[in-house]
């Protein structure tokens, strides 16, 4: 009996996003308020959207190019539809409310991985909550 692997079901956007998944892990740079690093001429992609357009076209420049246009492109590259788009790529306005405090903190390339993972297996895009901080209780003697 053969046995298959959980790949050969995905689509070619469920593969795209577990590619994505592993340039975001390995980025210098992820910040989810800018589709590519502010305040510099070299590019540098930034958001998930941003990261797509260099992994797919390479470090090549965006200028002229709408927020927009880079959302639909790595939309089309990922297989979201409109609303998978706006979810996954400006979240804030989607949820009305913090995903997390948006912007740059250091779970937010970890959660866009997530996302991106749970996507590819099960083809629902969502922000999984924000792990609560907790001071930790002490340690009985």
């Amino acid at each position: 009996m053969r046995h298959y692997s959980p790949e050969e079901f995905m689509s070619e956007g469920q593969r795209h996003a577990l590619e994505l998944a592993d340039v975001i892990e390995r980025a210098e740079h992820f910040n989810m308020d800018f589709w590519r690093a502010p305040n510099t001429d070299e590019y540098c992609p930034s958001c998930m959207a941003g990261h797509a357009f260099a992994h797919v076209r390479g470090r090549v420049s965006v200028r002229g190019m709408t927020g927009d246009e880079l959302m639909k492109f790595g939309a089309d590259w990922l297989g979201f539809n409109e609303d998978q788009m706006r979810m996954a790529f400006i979240p804030n306005w989607v949820l009305r409310g913090p995903i997390t405090g948006y912007g740059h903190r250091p779970d937010h390339a970890r959660r866009a991985v997530e996302l991106l993972r749970h996507y590819a297996h099960t083809g629902e895009v969502t922000w999984q909550p924000q792990a609560a901080v907790t001071p930790s209780a002490p340690v009985p003697a």
